[in-house]
């Protein structure tokens, strides 16, 4: 039996984002904020801030990675280059493992 509450002070705009959010995902504002604030467990700031910092870390090795394909089809990729791709593909898997254990995580349900 739900006998708790829960009051938050909200501006116009977010009231508005919350109740379209909720609208958009059948369901009443209140069980979307329930759904929301109960489905993944909690983060500390700076692990939060960790895996936003990987994620960027990720994409721009990715990115790296790309343009040497796109030099490789040209036949423009230098054994410098070949090396450096090595070693971002292995920093990129590394980084992958790390922002996998810093991602928040769907709590089970019982």
């Amino acid at each position: 039996m739900r006998d708790k509450r829960i009051q938050i002070r909200v501006t116009s705009e977010e009231h508005d984002l919350i109740l379209n959010n909720a609208s958009r995902n059948r369901r009443s504002a209140g069980r979307f904020l329930r759904e929301l604030g109960t489905a993944s467990e909690a983060k500390s700031p700076d692990e939060l801030e960790d895996f936003k910092e990987l994620s960027r870390a990720g994409a721009q090795l990715a990115s790296f990675g790309n343009l040497l394909k796109m030099l490789s089809s040209q036949g423009l990729l230098t054994s410098e280059l070949e090396e450096a791709g090595k070693l971002s593909l292995e920093a990129m898997l590394l980084l992958k493992a790390k922002a996998e254990a810093l991602k928040p995580r769907r709590r089970r349900k019982a």
